[in-house]
């Protein structure tokens, strides 16, 4: 084969998700990332006929690419270049060699390639076929007719059964809030009807304790919390219940130990005991004679 028949040609091949990869969508969400993104394609361009590996060869030497260099090689900030050469680094598109070299991992699956040769072969098949002398990868590809939007409305999802002992629980449980966290949480443990009972059952008990009750509901758990940490299961004092819903009176509450009394009689007694030391003092001043009357 001749020298001018060994020459190949190079080109870049993108596939159509390619500023879908997670990579390059990172690159592109940073500051000035779109020119990073031109940069690294930039590289790869340059890269192509040396299977993804840049370096200077100056006379028999290998040298590295100077920053500076690389900024004058693709038309690119300098200070653009330090910057991307960094990033790229990071999410793994570029390496840099024990000798210095770049190389653009991602090159080899990006490369299409033909000798002149082949470039001949294929534009003197094109005139026999009709005359379409563009390479293989890069042929038009016949237009194809998009397919018949399907105008029928969708049908609604029907809920399952969990959902449908979620929105039962739902009603019972008294602070609503956070309701699509609940709904995941409940329904990834698909509880049977009983265990639906129970904790509705649960809930109704614990509407009544004190901690529900208190500052009109404030220290209710969210119920996805109480949900995941399987609060149908505490246990609550039927002792605390009972005097929840049956406070004592402050008339039935009784001072002064074993033997005391009520509080009415309590303070009855402490008024009477007040008047009679008055009038003893009254009595005092009057059998000595002088001083103001004291008036009850």
């Amino acid at each position: 084969m001749s020298e001018r028949d060994g020459k190949r040609y190079y080109w870049l091949k993108l596939k159509e998700d390619f500023f879908d990869d997670d990579a390059i969508s990172w690159l592109e969400e940073q500051e000035n990332g779109k020119e990073y993104t031109l940069f690294y394609l930039k590289l790869c361009l340059k890269s192509l006929q040396y299977d993804g590996i840049l370096i200077r060869h100056v006379g028999k030497m290998l040298v590295p690419f100077e920053t500076k260099k690389l900024a004058e090689l693709t038309n690119t900030k300098e200070d653009t270049v330090m910057i991307a050469l960094t990033l790229l680094q990071k999410i793994g598109l570029v390496e840099v060699m024990e000798n210095g070299a770049l190389y653009l991992s991602q090159v080899n699956k990006m490369v299409g390639s033909e000798t002149n040769s082949a470039v001949r072969k294929r534009l003197y098949r094109a005139r026999l076929n009709g005359g379409n002398v563009l390479p293989p990868s890069r042929q038009e590809v016949p237009a194809i007719e998009p397919p018949v939007k399907d105008t029928a409305q969708p049908q609604e999802k029907k809920p399952n059964k969990f959902e449908e002992r979620f929105e039962e629980f739902w009603k019972h449980y008294p602070r609503k809030i956070g309701k699509g966290a609940a709904k995941k949480s409940f329904v990834k443990r698909k509880p049977s009807q009983e265990l639906t009972q129970r904790m509705i059952n649960a809930v109704e008990v614990q509407k009544k304790s004190p901690q529900w009750m208190r500052d009109k509901g404030q220290f209710i758990p969210h119920p996805s919390t109480w949900l995941n940490q399987e609060r149908w299961e505490d246990e609550v004092s039927n002792t605390v219940m009972e005097s929840n819903q049956k406070p004592a009176r402050p008339s039935q509450t009784v001072v002064g130990g074993k033997n005391g009394m009520s509080v009415d009689e309590y303070m009855r007694q402490r008024e009477i005991r007040a008047q009679e030391a008055l009038r003893r003092i009254e009595m005092a001043e009057a059998s000595r004679g002088g001083g103001n009357e004291i008036r009850w």
